[in-house]
């Protein structure tokens, strides 16, 4: 009898955080999927714009409706275009009212605005209710529906972004102006996970040819828990940042040097799951494109939104690098340049906001656990590969120095003594490994018995 309720318990905790697979789509204006410019293959011969998100399949509604969401870290909510929205059409798939028998509508209302170079733009937002599935859950968030798009401008002022998807689905903190449950709040309700935790793991395929998709766990966003031993390369979390900023997952207190040269970060640097670009506040986007300019003269200020230089210079360009705690994650020329026609563009480009938004750049790097309940993010070296024959020593070595070789410079940070203790959180993330090896043991027990 011990041993069923024993059972139980453990299988119940193992079911206890869900996971999304989800898709890193690389969209062209002729929508087509190329892979991403390696150090080797900095010159791209293919003359389109290369940008990508991360997608999810959502069900909505009754009967269910399927959309593409992209993930995001800066709104907490899920976002949709209403069917009848003034100056919208951004979306291919739009959500109708009247289609869905378990739709509610709040009586609510949320703007987003922030101006852009001197003109308000920004949309306003119908709170919703409805049914939202994917795979066998199923649970009823907030929806926010946009309805009118100010200054009839597309949100976020580039069509050919957001034409790859259907709406977005937030995990961001609770903001101003915004007072219903978040995602995850509705998920716990829901009785789906137990905890206000999320962790995002984004394999390489598109980064590295070499790759074998086989050996590549599926990138995915793990609601409710974690899993170190499989998505670190390392096992261990390298840095964990606290929360300081009110409405977003980021810190005041990240320094960014670059090319050698510590910029007076102005406003904290915000971490956003699925962001391509970089984004710098005004004053620090300034400084780096004035610095780039005066040293690099094949390099010209394009649109007045980034810079363009000739490919071939990009190997010659300085890196960036964030430290916290002495801990320090770099970012090289493949991560801060991209491919546009003949020649490569600056990924940093100037935020709508004060702070600085990071997301792919860092995230591609490194496993990352966003613990809303600590109110901290916590990053450990990623594994670019998986073994597929568990219990052998030998290829396990293999595999871990190969993970090794690739994260150089990881070693030496996670000995700082200004990140003791961090091995003490990853008892957790282990949990659903261990819970399921303990169900498995205990059925066996119970039959034997």
């Amino acid at each position: 009898m011990v041993i069923l309720e024993l059972l139980l318990i453990f299988t119940f905790q193992c079911e206890s955080s869900i996971k999304i697979p989800i898709k890193k789509e690389i969209h062209t204006q002729s929508r087509q999927l190329f892979s991403l410019p390696t150090e080797d293959t900095l010159v791209n011969e293919v003359n389109t714009l290369k940008i990508y998100l991360l997608t999810g399949e959502f069900l909505i509604g009754t009967p269910p409706k399927q959309f593409k969401l992209a993930l995001t870290t800066v709104y907490p909510f899920a976002f949709l275009e209403k069917k009848i929205c003034d100056n919208c059409g951004v979306y291919d798939v739009q959500y109708d009212t009247s289609d869905s028998s378990t739709y509610e509508n709040t009586g609510d209302i949320y703007e987003n605005t922030f101006m852009v170079n001197g003109n308000k733009i920004g949309w306003i937002g119908e709170i919703s209710k409805d049914i939202v599935r994917f795979g066998d859950i199923e649970f009823e968030p907030f929806i926010v529906l946009a309805n009118f798009n100010i200054d009839g401008q597309t949100f976020d002022n580039n069509e050919t972004i957001f034409s790859s998807h259907d709406g977005m689905m937030g995990f961001g903190l609770r903001t101003e102006g915004y007072d219903h449950s978040l995602i995850l709040e509705s998920l716990i309700s829901a009785g789906i996970v137990e905890k206000k935790i999320f962790s995002l793991f984004l394999n390489k395929l598109y980064e590295d040819q070499n790759l074998d998709p086989e050996d590549c766990p599926p990138s995915n966003l793990e609601i409710g828990g974690y899993d170190l031993e499989k998505y670190s390369s390392t096992g261990e979390i390298l840095l964990t940042i606290p929360i300081t900023l009110d409405d977003y997952w980021g810190n005041n207190f990240i320094d960014i040097y670059f090319d050698g040269n510590k910029i007076d970060v102005h406003g904290g640097v915000v971490f956003d799951i699925g962001l391509f670009y970089i984004l710098a506040n005004e004053a620090d986007f300034t400084e780096i494109i004035n610095y780039l300019i005066e040293n690099y003269i094949n390099c010209n200020f394009y649109y007045n939104i980034t810079l363009k230089c000739y490919c071939e210079d990009i190997s010659l360009m300085p890196t960036m690098y964030l430290k916290y705690n002495d801990v320090t994650l770099q970012l090289n020329q493949t991560d801060l340049w991209y491919a546009y026609y003949s020649n490569c563009n600056l990924k940093i480009q100037k935020s709508n906001t004060d702070h600085w938004h990071i997301g792919d750049a860092i995230m591609s790097k490194y496993y990352t656990i966003f613990d809303m309940e600590n109110k901290e993010i916590r990053l450990a070296p990623i594994a670019l590969t998986i073994d597929n024959n568990e219990g052998d020593d030998e290829n396990g070595d293999e595999n871990g120095d190969e993970n090794g070789d690739n994260n150089e410079g990881d070693e030496d940070n996670e000995g700082d003594e200004n990140n003791e203790g961090n091995n003490e959180d990853n008892s957790d993330g282990n949990s659903e490994g261990m819970f399921m090896k303990a169900s498995f043991i205990l059925l066996s027990l119970s039959i034997v018995y």
